[in-house]
């Protein structure tokens, strides 16, 4: 803890028994007191230079979404008739702001993509009778909101956080996220009470970012109210889904070109491939190093039954079986529009319904 004119300002948990901490380590393990103190000794009489670093950064004014009643974000400057010789360090946490979920996931955004802000969007066309009558085109807000430099460390700040940090309960070995914690008190009537937010905020997959979400539970009653115990875990279930059912945010699980790594599948309880198909899935399925030709692939006869497995297997063997595979829903293989045992013919289309 630390003292700001009379105000203390607390670390929820203990981080380092010495209490020193680099800058990436305070935002990697959520030190509300490490960034605090970084911001006020730095930017004490100084406060418009960081007023207008901020503003660089993120906007002051809405999106421009296509909901009506988008508020203005709230962000104090030092004219401001509220400022107080504490808004500098609890500005630096998030609080004395006022900021929509989406307005702070459009700045998440802008750094998982290069730095470039774009504006959010709902709808890509209009359509009256059969005929477009109206597009909408991805609109930049900003070109870059800071030097790649200052980029490069905050996107390794938030990979961080996950794979070392507050964060690590989402982390897992077949994408990275990179994202953020934050747990707040509910503001009631210009009071802090007892009761609070929790969010993550982040993209994935963190090498080559394609999507980005923010998660905020407010007010959360079970499982506790820090974000990495609430928030956290949505983002991931989230994230999993997105991962599952998009193939082309996979990397490439092709080795020199025309072998396959080897992949654990797995299969409810009781459920076995048959054939060929099942040989080598037994064989994934068993740890064994595997690296089989796609030619082998090709020698399959019938079409497998994938009921019960996850989009990703499903997927990897209809494909390399020399199919076109089509997902609709979330979750296991449910149902498949081409009947097991069916006699196998390379392009074949085939559908998978997903459900959870």
């Amino acid at each position: 803890w630390t003292m700001f004119h009379g105000k203390t300002m607390k670390d929820s948990h203990l981080i380092d028994a010495d209490g020193w901490l680099t800058p990436e380590e305070c935002l990697v393990y959520s030190s509300n007191v490490g960034i605090s103190k970084i911001i006020y000794d730095h930017y004490t009489g100084r406060e418009w230079e960081f007023y207008r670093g901020l503003k660089k950064i993120f906007p002051m004014e809405p999106t421009g979404i296509e909901i009506h009643g988008e508020p203005t974000p709230a962000i104090k400057n030092p004219d401001d008739r509220n400022w107080s010789m504490v808004t500098l360090p609890w500005m630096s946490i998030g609080y004395e702001i006022t900021v929509t979920p989406l307005q702070m996931l459009t700045f998440y955004n802008a750094v998982a993509n290069n730095g470039k802000m774009m504006k959010p969007y709902l709808v890509k066309s209009i359509n009256e009778a059969g005929q477009i009558i109206e597009t909408f085109e991805p609109e930049v807000i900003r070109k870059s909101i800071c030097s790649q430099k200052t980029l490069t460390v905050a996107q390794t700040y938030l990979e961080g956080v996950v794979e070392r940090g507050t964060a690590t309960i989402i982390k897992n070995d077949i994408y990275k996220i990179a994202g953020k914690t934050g747990t707040a008190k509910v503001n009631e009537n210009g009071v802090y009470i007892p009761k609070y937010n929790a969010s993550f905020a982040g993209y994935f997959p963190a090498e080559n970012p394609k999507y980005s979400c923010i998660v905020v539970i407010y007010r959360p009653k079970e499982g506790g109210y820090y974000a990495t115990q609430v928030a956290a875990p949505v983002f991931k279930e989230i994230a999993d889904i997105v991962y599952a059912t998009e193939i082309d945010i996979h990397p490439d699980k092709i080795e020199n070109d025309d072998h396959l790594v080897a992949i654990n599948f797995t299969l409810p309880e009781g459920r076995h491939l048959s054939g060929d198909a099942g040989l080598l899935m037994e064989q994934f399925n068993n740890g064994e190093e595997v690296h089989e030709s796609f030619e082998e692939f090709t020698k399959f006869k019938t079409i497998p039954d994938v009921k019960g497995m996850g989009a990703k297997e499903a997927v990897f063997l209809l494909e390399n079986m020399g199919m076109i595979v089509n997902l609709h829903g979330r979750g296991l293989v449910k149902k498949q529009s081409l009947a097991p045992g069916t006699a196998l013919q390379k392009g074949y289309e085939i559908y998978l319904t997903l459900e959870i």
